[in-house]
């Protein structure tokens, strides 16, 4: 059966498929719950039935930067760990049968993030041998989390974000259902389908205030696109001049809508998550036009669906 068709069959019967994918975009897996994973080595061209991980109630899946080790999360039941590439799988038993809903890993795979809804964040630095139970940030329902480099593009919770009426609201405040604002000039707005929410451990991009007219300091991740050039081009945090790096171990936060969009953060304007996010596709369950959604994947940042700006390389 064709992927996307397969994809759209089981979101009738589920809702829930899960992808993830290579640095290079080459090497593709994605997750279907009540059934099997599937990968891909031709970016998603052609893809193969994983027999050998099983049908499960997979909730999350997650790729090391080389496409070597994939991990997935199953809701009701255990972690499970390839180390090549998805043809052997093995159950994490040491990290318990929980209710996981979301699953991440670092650039090697050597450190896994995990959450549990309605419970804890647990970390394993020995790829899934061992488990930490973070305590510190108590229990949630977490929708997401990433670790170090294979996070989302978002920024710090106490972020403001220009909401409809012009006022500022930090970020980890924004729920669905708020009007954030999205263009100055023509004072569009759009109305927020999902705030992502990740535990994120690492090293961040500081731009400090005024830096490129921000009203006050940034931090967030170092791959997310602000608008520049009077909104002509994008540019990714790291390839902004000037800018610090820090540590941090936090949780993070970025908007999606369920189009393609931005919002302003510290009077920036800067991308939203794309509703067809390679990795955080928006379900179709969240979208309050159902008429909106499509199986597309975005390939990357400029893929031509998006109708956004060219990213550049450096600024200024």
């Amino acid at each position: 059966m064709n992927f996307l068709l397969k994809i759209k069959t089981f979101s009738i019967m589920s809702g829930f498929a899960y992808v993830t994918s290579s640095l290079d975009g080459d090497k593709d897996a994605a997750a279907i719950s009540g059934d099997y994973i599937y990968t891909s080595t031709n970016s998603g061209v052609t893809w193969s039935e994983q027999i050998k991980s099983g049908e499960r109630n997979w909730s999350s899946i997650a790729m090391s930067n080389d496409g070597t080790i994939i991990v997935a999360s199953v809701y009701g039941g255990y972690l499970w760990l390839s180390t090549d590439g998805g043809d052997n799988w093995s159950e994490l038993t040491s990290g318990d049968s929980r209710n996981w809903n979301s699953i991440s890993m670092n650039a090697d795979g050597t450190i896994i993030a995990g959450s549990v809804y309605n419970g804890y964040i647990y970390i394993s630095t020995d790829q899934g041998q061992t488990w930490e139970k973070q305590t510190s940030l108590g229990t949630g329902e977490w929708t997401s989390l990433a670790v170090s480099s294979s996070s989302t593009t978002c920024f710090m919770g106490s972020t403001l974000v220009t909401m409809k009426d012009g006022s500022k609201r930090m970020i980890c405040e924004i729920k669905r259902g708020d009007e954030v604002l999205v263009d100055k000039e023509t004072r569009k707005t759009n109305i927020v389908a999902k705030n992502l929410s990740n535990y994120i451990t690492g090293e961040f991009i500081l731009l400090e205030k005024d830096l490129i007219g921000n009203s006050r300091e940034i931090v967030c991740t170092r791959v997310h696109p602000f608008w520049v050039n009077n909104g002509q081009n994008r540019v990714l945090a790291k390839d902004i001049t000037g800018h610090k790096l820090v540590n941090r171990s936090e949780i993070f936060y970025n908007l999606q809508f369920e189009d393609e969009g931005s919002y302003y953060v510290e009077d920036i304007k800067v991308d939203s998550v794309g509703p067809n996010h390679k990795k955080f596709k928006l379900d179709k369950k969240l979208f309050f036009n159902k008429e909106k959604y499509t199986d597309h994947f975005d390939k990357n940042e400029d893929d031509k669906e998006r109708q956004k700006p060219r990213l550049i390389k450096k600024y200024p």
